[in-house]
C-alpha cells in the first residue's frame, strides 16, 4: 500500500473532541479552533456512540484539527468498525466553508438514547476545552434530559 503524504482537515465532534485525548491519538496534529456542521444534530445509541444525522435548521459544534495523512489509519482505527469516513462542509469562524473528514454510524432513529451522563460529562468537558459557544455548551447540557422512548415500549 503507497504511504500516504501531505495533510487533511478533520472535524473532530464527538469521542474524539478531547484536545488531549486527539493528541495522544494524532501526535503532529494542529488545532485550528472551533468549527460547525450545519443542518446537523448529534445523535447517541445505547453503546453510547455518537454520530451525526442531517437535520435542517441544527448545527453541530467541533473542532477542526490539520492531521498528517499518515495518521489517516490511526484515526480510522480509533473511529471503529461502526464508523464510517466521509467528508462534510465544514464552517470555521476564521474563513469560509471548507471540506473535512469526520466519522459518521448508522443509527436507526428508533434506537436513539440520551446520552449517559459519563459520556455527556465527557462531552462537554471537551467542548469547553475546545472554546466552543456558550449556546451550543448550553444544548450539550440539555441532552442529558432527553428521553427517547420506543413506540414499542409501554
Amino acid at each position: 500500500m503507497p504511504e500516504l503524504t501531505g495533510h487533511m482537515l478533520h472535524f473532530a465532534y464527538g469521542e474524539d473532541l478531547s484536545r488531549v485525548g486527539f493528541l495522544e491519538t494524532c501526535p503532529g496534529a494542529d488545532w485550528f479552533g472551533p468549527a460547525r456542521l450545519d443542518g446537523h444534530r448529534l445523535i447517541f445509541d445505547a453503546a453510547g456512540r455518537v454520530s451525526v444525522r442531517a437535520c435542517e435548521g441544527s448545527v453541530v459544534w467541533g473542532a477542526l484539527w490539520m492531521v498528517p495523512a499518515a495518521l489517516l489509519p490511526v484515526l480510522d482505527a480509533r473511529a471503529g468498525e461502526n464508523f464510517e469516513r466521509t467528508t462534510r462542509r465544514i464552517v470555521s469562524p476564521a474563513g469560509p466553508r471548507t471540506e473535512a473528514t469526520l466519522y459518521v454510524t448508522e443509527v436507526a432513529e428508533a434506537a436513539e438514547v440520551a446520552p449517559s451522563k459519563e459520556r455527556l460529562h465527557a462531552l462537554l468537558d471537551a467542548a469547553k476545552g475546545n472554546h466552543l459557544p456558550a449556546d451550543y455548551l448550553a444544548v450539550l447540557k440539555g441532552l442529558g434530559g432527553r428521553v427517547k422512548v420506543r413506540k414499542d415500549s409501554r
